[in-house]
């Protein structure tokens, strides 16, 4: 049973998701995971080696993001998969805290859950794991600071952050994390003048 489920989780990763997520067509996927996700949860997790474990994490946030996309009653059904893939992370990083994929796949899985919450104008819940996303991408741009994906990540974590301030109604801290945001988004335009989503972006962080 394992090695059918690992086989499914490598073909649905490495092979369909990008083929649908090419196309826009990930809403193809919805049956798909509802199957999956009442299959590995018959299965122990325990006995996993952690590439096993890193594989489902990243797979379940997968199928959060499926549902994400859905309407409102979908919500739950996300907000389970990327606080089950949290938790997962969570696990795997406390085992080895240097090894960065695991980081990485952990501060996706922070944001996801943040953005729900912020869907559900959950504010302080938001605020929370916005805050671990941006934590957890800034620990790892501080080993690597010439990671242009890492530093983006950065950037979006702060303004992600100064969105839920404005919400909790706290001007002060929406705009300094804005400002963060804006200042990351010019160091890299500096870099990449000719890249027309860095200029988006840093018109957008300005904008607030």
């Amino acid at each position: 049973n394992l090695a059918r489920a690992d086989g499914l989780i490598d073909f649905m990763h490495d092979d369909l998701w990008q083929k649908l997520d090419g196309i826009g067509r990930l809403d193809v996927l919805e049956d798909i995971c509802v199957r999956s996700t009442a299959f590995f949860e018959s299965l122990d997790t325990a006995g996993l080696s952690d590439d096993q474990l890193l594989s489902r994490a990243r797979t379940r946030r997968h199928f959060g993001e499926v549902w994400r996309d859905k309407a409102d009653d979908r919500l739950d059904r996300a907000d389970a998969a990327f606080r089950t893939s949290c938790e997962w992370l969570e696990v795997l990083v406390e085992r080895d805290p240097a090894e960065r994929e695991r980081r990485f796949e952990l501060g996706q899985a922070q944001f996801y859950v943040g953005d729900v919450a912020y869907v559900r104008r959950d504010w302080p819940e938001a605020l929370r794991w916005f805050q671990s996303y941006h934590d957890t991408s800034a620990g790892l741009l501080l080993e690597t600071p010439d990671d242009g994906a890492l530093a983006q990540e950065v950037a979006w974590a702060a303004q992600s952050l100064g969105a839920a301030h404005l919400k909790l109604s706290d001007p002060g801290e929406a705009r300094g994390s804005f400002a963060q945001a804006a200042s990351s988004w010019r160091r890299m335009l500096a870099e990449q003048p000719d890249d027309p989503m860095l200029r988006e972006e840093l018109a957008s962080a300005e904008s607030w």
